[in-house]
């Protein structure tokens, strides 16, 4: 029990220092070069257009942003503009904390005969 809740604080401290690092950042009305891509993309596929015009940068991104807008116009919400970048940068900032999490939980997982160890 106590090792259990060990990792759990454990756990909670790692995600309060990833989303410590990234959260502060969004804040920040200075687009990065990449945004634009992404937001207009994101855009273009909400259009129905979800082949990039180029693969210079991964579509994923784009269409998890296009998703979650969808997502919020069914709550109400429709992030449009400004409100569409800051958008996107919080989505990113949760991605980036749960790929964190995410990856704490897999190096728990005990190593089995598939990862070379008998």
């Amino acid at each position: 029990m106590f090792r259990s809740v060990q990792f759990l604080l454990g756990l909670a401290v790692v995600l309060g220092v990833a989303a410590g690092l990234r959260l502060p950042g969004l804040a920040g009305q200075v687009r990065a070069p990449d945004e634009a891509t992404v937001v207009d993309r994101a855009t273009a596929a909400l259009a129905g257009d979800l082949a990039p015009p180029a693969f210079d940068w991964p579509p994923g991104s784009s269409h998890l942003l296009a998703a979650a807008v969808l997502v919020a116009r069914a709550a109400g919400r429709d992030p449009t503009g400004d409100g569409l970048y800051a958008f996107g940068r919080v989505l990113a900032a949760w991605v980036a904390v749960g790929t964190v999490g995410l990856t704490v939980a897999l190096g728990r997982r005990p190593p089995t005969a598939a990862h070379g160890r008998r």
